[in-house]
């Protein structure tokens, strides 16, 4: 049997928040030190999650591709931080759509793959 797409969606949404809570946590368990050099990295997790729970724009495989993982927020947080490493120059108010977006610009989950070099 097929599961329903909205329940589905429900359940990323709170494994999301889930692990926000989870790495919130972790993160103020730390030395101040280390919570400014993990700065970036916070940074990229409160953008994924912001846009991952106000924005419904994933597809029922694209759903189900990111409830194959365990922390499907720090996957986009990983993406989202290695993206703006590595492309600081071409940064834009769109980047961070763009990035955790890029599925629906996909024609399929093998573009998926390719664009974040997975292998399958």
């Amino acid at each position: 049997m097929e599961k329903d797409y909205y329940s589905t969606v429900s359940l990323l949404t709170r494994r999301i928040e889930q692990n926000y809570e989870d790495f919130k946590r972790e993160t103020l368990q730390l030395d101040g030190e280390s919570i400014f050099e993990l700065a970036p990295t916070i940074a990229a997790v409160q953008d994924a999650y912001f846009y991952m729970t106000t924005h419904n724009l994933t597809d029922d495989y694209e759903t189900e591709y990111l409830l194959s993982f365990e922390n499907p927020l720090i996957l986009l947080a990983d993406k989202w931080e290695d993206y703006s490493e590595n492309r600081s120059k071409d940064f834009g108010a769109d980047t961070l759509l763009e990035v955790l977006n890029v599925w629906k610009i996909a024609e399929n989950f093998k573009t998926l793959l390719s664009i974040w070099e997975v292998d399958d």
